[in-house]
């Protein structure tokens, strides 16, 4: 009698691509990737300590996360799964976004300079654009677009040139 026995050799999977989250409100964030590998059976989004969020099906490329608390950052964890086991992990950190600023005020009180005032319940940091040229704030060559990222309110806005139209965005 001869006796025969085999064993299947399962590749791991390839690990994705891109990881990355991008913020959808103040309280989701999309998390996606390029699907890298022919041999995944699943992809699973892993918290930063490795706990499983999400177990998604071969060829997944995203998945929304819900019910996250406001500009709060989250480091999540994706990974390809077979039965022969995971690919390497690749990791992203991203924030959900802030509340929008309410009670915004603009008032020029100096020739060069305008005072932003806003309710402080918002965000830790805001992003102040402006330009002199177009309330899109797209940058071409005929128009050009500032910023400013600031954490106190009042502020000044200073350096503008007289007899000039601003438009601003928080």
């Amino acid at each position: 009698t001869i006796v025969v026995s085999t064993m299947t050799n399962y590749i791991i999977p390839d690990a994705p691509l891109d990881f990355a989250g991008t913020a959808l409100s103040t309280t989701s964030i999309q998390w996606s990737w390029t699907d890298n590998s022919i041999y995944e059976s699943e992809y699973r989004v892993l918290t930063s300590t490795g706990g499983i969020l999400a177990t998604l099906s071969e060829n997944a490329t995203y998945w929304i996360e819900e019910y996250l608390t406001v500009n709060t950052s989250y480091y999540r964890i994706d990974s390809a799964y077979n039965t022969g086991g995971s690919s390497e992990c690749v990791g992203n950190l991203t924030y959900t976004l802030a509340n929008p600023p309410t009670g915004a005020t603009f008032s020029s009180s100096t020739y060069h300079g305008i005072q932003i005032t806003w309710d402080t319940d918002c965000a830790s940091r805001l992003r102040i654009d402006y330009s002199s040229t177009s309330p899109t704030f797209a940058l071409n060559v005929d128009s050009q677009t500032w910023e400013h990222n600031v954490s106190t309110s009042p502020y000044w806005l200073e350096g503008l040139y007289l007899d000039t139209t601003y438009y601003l965005r928080l």
